[in-house]
């Protein structure tokens, strides 16, 4: 992938400091292993029914090789202190919903938080009558009904933040939704990542050209 991006780079007239990834079930996972190798070249994420890293149905423990990634970027973390914007988006028909501690959903999300120095919450048992559908609470939330032909497929997104203020891990979970693409995520991913450019010295700005 990291070829596919500089022969884009080279080949068309492409911004180099917004570009930005995308992918859908292991292709979700994909995109999230490049961006955590490397945040250098990319300005924000969207990953979509990812059910990586740990088993697709059930709570499971973080492998070696999940934990080997894990660490090579916070050791990219060591050449600068980098952040990553990320939307992700999951369906309420989803095979590990509600999202539960230990299912694949809260191993990521909790990742992304702690590379963002967003602050890590506790996510409750399956068992847990308090568990909410999303996992944990957002620092803001909003419900979405960007589809007015579907009005029931809504989405209800959860926005964190760092201790700086920045909004750089959003869950959106679309009620309705099984294990596809709805065409409302791409436009709402979008409407997230565009605002962001990774600049040179890595660090991540809000673009005034959306």
């Amino acid at each position: 992938m990291i070829s596919g991006i500089q022969y884009m780079k080279e080949h068309y007239p492409v911004d180099p400091e917004r570009v930005y990834l995308s992918g859908f079930s292991n292709g979700a996972g994909q995109a999230q292993a490049v961006a955590m190798l490397h945040p250098e070249l990319i300005a924000a994420i969207c990953h979509i029914d990812s059910n990586w890293p740990g088993i697709r149905n059930g709570a499971s423990e973080l492998t070696e090789q999940d934990k080997y990634l894990f660490g090579l970027a916070m050791e990219k973390k060591k050449e600068y202190d980098y952040r990553m914007p990320v939307w992700y988006t999951y369906g309420s028909r989803e095979i590990s919903y509600p999202i539960y501690y230990h299912c694949s959903q809260q191993h990521q999300y909790d990742f992304w938080k702690q590379f963002n120095r967003i602050e890590v919450k506790l996510t409750r048992e399956l068992e847990d009558p308090l568990l909410p559908e999303h996992g944990v609470d957002g620092d803001t939330s909003e419900t979405l009904y960007p589809d007015i032909q579907h009005p029931d497929h809504y989405y209800t997104v959860q926005h964190f933040f760092n201790a700086e203020g920045r909004n750089y891990y959003n869950f959106a979970l679309m009620h309705h939704k099984g294990h596809e693409v709805a065409p409302k995520d791409a436009q709402l991913s979008w409407n997230y990542m565009k605002q962001f450019r990774r600049e040179k010295d890595g660090t991540v700005k809000v673009s005034l050209e959306n």
